[in-house]
Formats: C-alpha cells, structure tokens, sequence
C-alpha cells in the first residue's frame, strides 16, 4: 500500500508508531530502506583505516605487512561482501588503502616496487 507524505504522517500519528529514517543494524550490517549511495559504505571504509592507523608498517617486513593485509584488513569487508553486493569503488578504494599501507612512503621515500 502506498501512501503520499501527507498521509503517511497521518497514519503514524493515528497509529501511534514512531517514524525513523534510521533502521538500524542487524549482526553488523545495516538494515537500508532508503536508496543506496556512494556514502552509504563509508563506514566499511572507516573500519579499513581504523585498522591501518594503529599499524606500524616500518615494524614489519615486506612479508609480514602482505600477511597482515590479507588476514586482517581484508578480511573486514567480506562479511558485507557476503550479504550485499558491494560496488566496486568499494573494493577499488579498499585495495588502494591496502596497496598504501604496503608499498606506501617509509620516512618521505617510497618503497621499491618488486618486480617478478
């Protein structure tokens, strides 16, 4: 049943329910009714730098920052992955922060590219 603005205010106001713009979450996903933007993934993002800042990537080896990469940082859109389809800035924007925190600038100086 659709209803105009006005009167879907009517109706919450005659049923006495509360009109939300947020639903909320459910096991860490959010519950969208609204269209989805660019800006709705942002907190995916977020997650993904939150985690870099607290690394030290001078710390560790070439080996452990691909290791630590691939276990953690990566690991954090997957559940999102597998319940929504997630765009592909998303996953564009994901990998340039992980392929940042790799091959990233070590004291002003870029690292060395490996070559195969």
């Amino acid at each position: 049943m659709l209803f105009c603005k006005a009167s879907r205010d009517q109706v919450v106001v005659s049923v006495g329910f509360d009109r939300i713009d947020d639903l909320g979450c459910y096991l860490g996903m959010p519950l969208f009714h609204n269209r989805v933007t660019v800006h709705t993934f942002d907190f995916i993002v977020s997650k993904v730098r939150q985690k870099l800042s607290g690394w030290d990537a001078r710390k560790l080896s070439l080996a452990g920052q691909i290791i630590l990469v691939r276990l953690v940082l990566l690991a954090i859109p997957n559940y999102f992955m597998f319940t929504i389809r997630v765009p592909l800035f998303l996953c564009n924007e994901i990998e340039r922060l992980a392929r940042n925190f790799i091959w990233g600038t070590t004291n002003n100086k870029r690292k060395i590219a490996l070559l195969s």
